[in-house]
């Protein structure tokens, strides 16, 4: 089967650089809903962040590309592991997720 641009999508991000302490977590939960994106964001204790997003195909690639870009002071470094999760329905509002960092 050929996946086109509108098909669902989940994905799990692993994203280094300065995004703990800086607000980045709200800054992804902001762009999740103006993207009308499913998934969490929550800080990591390495000091990484996780994203787990899904959605059309196309408009995750747009979220994350849009999650990765600096915005002062904000600076991912980009994605440190990517991996494709089978997509659930379950899977409601883009929340922050309280973490142990």
């Amino acid at each position: 089967m050929v996946e086109g641009q509108n098909s669902r999508v989940r994905r799990r991000l692993i994203v280094h650089g300065r995004v703990q302490g800086v607000g980045y977590r709200a800054h992804v939960a902001r762009l999740a809903r103006a993207y009308s994106v499913a998934g969490h964001v929550t800080n990591l204790p390495d000091g990484t962040v996780e994203i787990e997003v899904q959605g059309p195909s196309r408009i995750v690639d747009q979220f994350i590309e849009q999650a990765l870009a600096p915005s002062w002071p904000i600076h991912p470094g980009g994605i440190r592991r990517s991996e494709e999760l089978p997509v659930d329905p379950k899977l409601g509002e883009f929340e922050i997720v309280r973490g142990s960092a």
